[in-house]
């Protein structure tokens, strides 16, 4: 299907609306004729007699339907179109759109080609599709609904969309009453077409008149009207969706829509028995869990209805109707609209986010004010009060939203729009705060992650006046609640922006441990919640963690409770640097909580807790201790045994620093040869101790290097050996980080914000010391590159981060050419020693082996003079083009499910960057000596990129299609093709992802035209 033209796919959109009318009009009897003319032009493969030349042609819709018997001799009084007399071709019906309809729709987007058949009259396929299916979908709609369509242009601006005669000529002889499809039928055709249409971006107002924009307003209005007659929630649910996909796709209707459904929960009191399994009241996640699962809808699909018999499907439908909650699945459509959309951070439309950011204030700032007027928060569920889940779905889409609206300017720096942006930012935030102290859990935890979103990238002045605010009303909640896990996400965030906010929690939750009466369940909660404010501010917690002992020492007979405990004081040991006496005391501490820790799976939970932590004697303890004893099968024994050999050389590399360097690098290597014989794939492992191997050795290089320049105390000359290894060493330290960096792209997409900002550090660190190597073998005095300000939000609160800071304005700020290189080498010692010696966690999914999945992908190509594509191979000997002319790149691939339910963020577009490169001539003596190409151009190689969303699923992996217009070969010759895949989330970040053509080439040979 990717290789077929427009013209091919329209025809074939021609032969399936034919084919549904087949089924729903069984009484027409012809769809072609033959037209005859003595005419050379007509193709060859006509059929000859008696002189003439015959050809068939599809006719016309119109004609198709005018000539149906079904049409032109009953009257609607006369036929009842529910009525099923076969089952097999009604079962038949149902297996055509599921495994025939479904699949072709979510192959492409449609467009707006001529069909290849033979018309009369010039008519678009996929617009003849669209008009049979809302035929079909739509019952009885009066020529009153096909009005103007109020719609937007690309500046936001309202539009109004006409119908053409034709469509309303279709409307006005009602062809729709005479089709024998069932009310059953017709929730399934909208349930498939909702989850497979894939439409075309319509440029207003050059295609407003369009026979494929008609067929688009036909659609739409076809939807709405099956919305407001359903049968069912789930199939009002499916129109809703299909009306809201149609306009993202567009993107003409985009704006109505948003203010439709934003309406549509404000004002819906439908109250509901809790249970349905989409329910966030029933059902508790996060936002992020649950933008995740409204992605997997479109893109990896839900079951697959494997019952054909029409009995089967009617009683499958009925079981749904009773499964859903409409507040809430008109929020995840909500939420699906913004975030999809507005696609990234910075391609975000203005106008879009501004109108939905003033729509959601003012719905949350209503659906408060009738909360308010009760003056009781518990009566929430009164019957004239909004529901708990239509709150926390509308505080979702606003979570969606704030991906597109963080910003870190003054306000003071920002035009006046900008400003009355971030005063609607304001007053949605200040209900928010209001909502926290909600009772209802799935309000406190949408507001708690909205809360958190909010705080993760604002400045620190708006921070500090938001963290007053919440602390206030948080302290309320944590001294009264038992559900504190709720307001995970706020504390997490605020705990690492704000100082004054980690101790102000920190002593709300050392007066709830001082209670008497407290349930183990409790205990356990806020000592998770107090280890969250540990891994931000480990110095706060450590000054409280005697009295939270005090208070509950003797409740550490419950298992849980002593393992939260361990886990707080690792986190709270761990992220810092102490001196040996107070690391001593620290350590029986541990020790003792530890011994209270019966169970194996929580002692390799803590183990695990421990590496991430950079408690590395501690695991070295419980893997050798305790685990590697009761392993039941050789690859866990060499697993347990590699990572306790990481955790004892960490822990003696963070002891003894230089005096364990040279120990630690074969330890490492050591480990790595073991590694590689486990039977599961652990890339990610492998090249983690990798990089951390050839760290290790870089620092070893310049010990040797600094020791030599105490001896001589001198810097050598430019040509000297000396300062070739003093000069290269600085760049190997930031060829080491752009390592790093690559990882972070590879794996930051799969990973949590733990091992992201674990990457992200070792790559400062890199950059760092290359920075100090320059400085300090340097004679001239050179200023080391400031990447303070470089470093992000989250990695501020990172003991690796902020031993670079210090380094930088404390001691390579005070570095000139008048001080000694003796003095200078052993500044760097120092700083290495230090280095070495400070804690250095591990990431989090180091010790789960996943495999990351691998994408499949084709490429074709077509130059200007030719038609049809022909997909290139690494199988295939050679692709040749023609020198000046442009091309034409189309590739094609497929998601494995398996990415797409491992992603840890939101991402809909796909970008192919290609490269080629000019590698040889197309003739040379086979005498001569390997030639080398000299390149006179730039031109001679050059590199592209395009993009692509993603195509829904149904039924198959997910698709997705890239067409790429390259510039033509400017000199003849052999070039190599290379491929680069990358995935765009939301925030805007660009990750790789490996395919089948990753780190591979194809060749082309570009020859003269002749």
């Amino acid at each position: 299907m990717p290789l077929v033209t427009d013209e091919d796919h329209a025809l074939i959109s021609r032969l399936l609306s034919l084919c549904i009318l087949s089924y729903a009009m069984p009484q027409i009897c012809r769809f072609v004729e033959k037209d005859s003319e003595r005419d050379s032009s007509i193709p060859k493969d006509g059929k000859e007699k008696n002189g003439m030349m015959f050809q068939m042609r599809l006719l016309t819709l119109e004609m198709v339907l005018e000539r149906s018997p079904q049409i032109r001799h009953l009257s609607t009084g006369q036929f009842d179109p529910c009525s099923i007399d076969d089952e097999c071709i009604s079962s038949s019906f149902f297996d055509f759109i599921h495994n025939g309809l479904g699949p072709f729709l979510c192959s492409r987007p449609m467009s707006n080609a001529i069909s290849a058949g033979c018309d009369i009259y010039a008519n678009s396929g996929s617009a003849d599709l669209l008009h049979v299916l809302s035929m079909a979908i739509s019952g009885d709609i009066s020529l009153s609904d096909y009005s103007d369509i109020a719609g937007s242009d690309e500046n936001g601006n309202e539009v109004k969309f006409k119908f053409s005669d034709r469509t309303k000529n279709l409307v006005a002889k009602r062809l729709s009453d005479f089709l024998q499809i069932s009310a059953v039928q017709r929730g399934k055709l909208v349930h498939v077409v909702t989850n497979s249409l894939v439409l075309p971006k319509i440029n207003v107002p050059q295609e407003s008149s369009s026979l494929l924009m008609n067929g688009i307003l036909h659609f739409r209005t076809a939807l709405k009207n099956f919305a407001s007659c359903a049968l069912s929630i789930h199939q009002g649910v499916d129109a809703r969706r299909g009306l809201v996909w149609s306009a993202i796709d567009s993107e003409c209707f985009a704006h109505s829509e948003m203010k439709t459904l934003v309406t549509s929960l404000v004002s819906n009191k439908t109250k509901h028995f809790r249970g349905q399994r989409n329910c966030r009241g029933t059902w508790l996640q996060s936002p992020r869990a649950r933008e995740l699962g409204i992605k997997r809808v479109r893109y990896v699909g839900g079951r697959r209805d494997v019952d054909s018999t029409l009995q089967e499907q009617i009683a499958y439908q009925r079981s749904l109707d009773s499964d859903l909650c409409v507040h809430c699945a008109n929020g995840d459509i909500l939420s699906d609209l913004i975030l999809r959309y507005n696609g990234a951070r910075m391609y975000a439309d203005g106008t879009f986010t501004s109108q939905a950011l003033a729509e959601l204030t003012i719905a949350i700032a209503t659906l408060l004010g009738q909360i308010d007027n009760t003056n009781e928060l518990e009566k929430i569920d009164v019957s004239n009060l909004p529901t708990a889940c239509t709150i926390a779905s509308v505080l979702d889409a606003a979570n969606a939203l704030f991906y597109f609206l963080l910003g870190d300017k003054d306000k003071e720096e920002m035009p006046e729009a900008q400003q009355l942006e971030i005063g609607m930012k304001d007053a949605l935030l200040e209900c928010v705060i209001q909502l926290l102290g909600s009772t209802d859990r799935c309000v406190a935890i949408s507001s708690s992650s909205l809360l958190a979103l909010a705080a993760s990238y604002e400045n620190a002045t708006r921070v500090e006046a938001m963290q007053l605010k919440v602390v206030a009303r948080l302290t309320i909640m944590l001294e009264k609640s038992s559900r504190v896990d709720d307001y995970r996400d706020v504390v997490e965030v605020l705990s690492r922006r704000s100082h004054s906010f980690a101790k102000s929690v920190s002593e709300c939750l050392m007066r709830v441990f001082k209670k008497s009466n407290l349930s183990h369940n409790t205990i356990t909660m806020n000592l998770r919640l107090l280890s969250l404010v540990a891994t931000a501010q480990p110095l706060i917690v450590s000054s409280v963690i005697g009295d939270v002992h005090k208070a509950v020492g003797a409740q550490m007979g419950n298992a849980e409770i002593a393992k939260q405990w361990t886990a707080l004081l690792l986190t709270c040991f761990g992220l810092q640097y102490v001196d040996k006496y107070i690391a001593q005391k620290q350590s029986i501490q541990i020790s003792d909580a530890l011994t209270k820790v019966r169970c194996m799976w929580s002692r390799f939970q803590l183990a695990r807790h421990a590496l991430s932590n950079a408690q590395f004697q501690v695991a070295c303890d419980l893997f050798e201790g305790y685990l590697l004893a009761s392993v039941s099968s050789a690859p866990s024994y060499i697993w347990i045994s590699s990572l306790s050999l990481i955790a004892r050389s960490e822990a003696l590399l963070s002891k003894t620093g230089l005096g364990y360097l040279s120990r630690a690098i074969s330890d490492l290597e050591l480990t790595v040869t073991k590694i590689h014989s486990l039977p599961r794939a652990a890339s990610f492992q492998i090249e983690f101790l990798l990089l951390r191997k050839d760290f290790l050795q870089l620092c070893l290089v310049v010990t040797n290097l600094c020791a030599e320049m105490r001896l001589t105390n001198f810097i050598g000359s430019r040509t000297s050996r000396q300062a070739l290894h003093q000069k290269n060493v600085s760049k190997c330290f930031h060829m080491l980080g752009s390592r790093y960096f690559s990882m972070y792209k590879r794996y930051g997409f799969f990973t949590s914000q733990h091992t992201q900002s674990t990457i992200r550090s070792q790559f400062a660190l890199c950059r760092f010391l290359g920075d100090a190597a320059r400085k300090v073998f340097s004679e001239k005095h050179s200023k080391a590159t400031d990447e303070t300000d470089n470093f992000p939000c989250g990695d501020l609160c990172r003991i690796q981060v902020r031993m670079i800071q210090k380094f930088r304005s404390d001691l390579l700020g005070r570095i000139d050419k008048m001080m000694e290189p003796s003095a200078r080498s052993k500044l760097l010692l120092d700083i290495i020693d230090v280095i070495l010696r400070c804690p250095n966690p591990f990431p989090k999914c180091f010790t789960n082996l996943k495999t990351i999945p691998c994408i499949t992908v084709q490429i074709a190509m077509k130059s200007q003079d030719t038609q049809t594509f022909a997909a290139l191979s690494l199988d295939q000997s050679l692709s040749r083009a023609r020198l000046g002319q442009p091309l034409q790149i189309r590739l094609w691939g497929v998601l494995p499910e398996a990415l797409m339910r491992n992603s840890l963020s939101q991402f809909s577009q796909i970008i192919a960057t290609f490269t080629f490169s000019l590698t040889g001539p197309l003739q040379r003596d086979v005498d001569a000596e390997d030639l080398v190409v000299e390149k006179t151009s730039d031109a001679e190689d050059f590199t592209t990129s395009a993009t692509s969303d993603l195509l829904p699923n149904y039924n198959a992996d997910v698709r997705f299609v890239i067409d790429c217009k390259c510039p033509a070969f400017q000199r003849h010759g052999y070039y190599n093709l290379e491929l680069k895949l990358q995935i765009r989330d939301i925030r805007c970040g660009e990750y790789e992802v490996v395919s089948n053509l990753t780190d591979k080439s194809i060749v082309i040979a570009c020859k003269p035209t002749s």
